[in-house]
């Protein structure tokens, strides 16, 4: 995020000086030649990354999967391809135009918009990776689903809170607050937890620690015999 955000801010204040302070620009076939090779080297690159990240959304649409990724080595090398790609055909447009119009400001502009670019790519992994960085729970819609299978057993009267955070890209730890009706056994509470548990893991395969915490203590289980 640290070179995006220089660099952005570099080749904005380049882009600046080249427009108030233009120079001609002469041949530019060596500059065609330098920005084919990158986007050569960039493409292949970005074809293999998206393979990866293809590989990880299991069928998800492309931003819908990009939204819910939390693996920032495969969205970063996107992002960073995606807007070099971009960046590399606005500074041949401009390399062109401004040759052929004779109008060398055009080069800075371009690379005004380059900067531009990989400011917005920097504040776009910025609010991609802040929630992993302080701690990022599951999604509204998936403990509203935990919560509906908790409510399911019989046993169980109310579902407090569920707590969760993200301690990995494919692994996430949840606990959720299960308020057991009164004088319930310990034996069909202890059943109770294990399926809420199979069920969670079953349906949301991320979810590789949960934890089942009785707000109140189930009655131990009566037995019949004589003191």
């Amino acid at each position: 995020m640290l070179i995006f955000g220089l660099g952005g801010g570099v080749s904005f204040y380049e882009g600046v000086q080249h427009i108030r302070q233009p120079e001609p620009m002469r041949d530019p076939t060596w500059n065609y030649v330098v920005l084919a090779a990158a986007a050569l080297f960039e493409g292949t690159s970005f074809l293999i990354a998206l393979r990866q990240f293809r590989a990880q959304a299991r069928g998800l649409p492309f931003w819908q999967a990009l939204d819910r990724s939390k693996d920032p080595t495969t969205y970063t090398v996107l992002a960073e391809d995606s807007a070099a790609l971009v960046g590399l055909a606005v500074a041949a447009l401009g390399i062109y135009l401004s040759h052929a119009l004779n109008m060398p400001e055009l080069d800075g502009v371009a690379s005004v918009i380059i900067g531009v670019l990989l400011a917005g790519v920097a504040v776009v992994l910025v609010a991609q990776a802040r929630g992993l960085l302080i701690g990022e729970g599951i999604r509204p819609e998936t403990a509203r689903a935990i919560r509906a299978m908790a409510m399911e057993q019989e046993c169980v009267e109310e579902v407090g809170h569920i707590l969760s955070m993200y301690i990995g890209p494919d692994e996430v730890l949840v606990i959720v607050d299960v308020n057991f009706k009164d004088d319930t056994p310990t034996g069909e509470a202890a059943d109770a937890i294990a399926a809420i548990e199979q069920q969670a893991r079953a349906r949301f395969p991320m979810i590789r620690r949960i934890f089942i915490e009785a707000s109140e203590a189930p009655a131990p289980t009566r037995t019949s015999g004589a003191l």
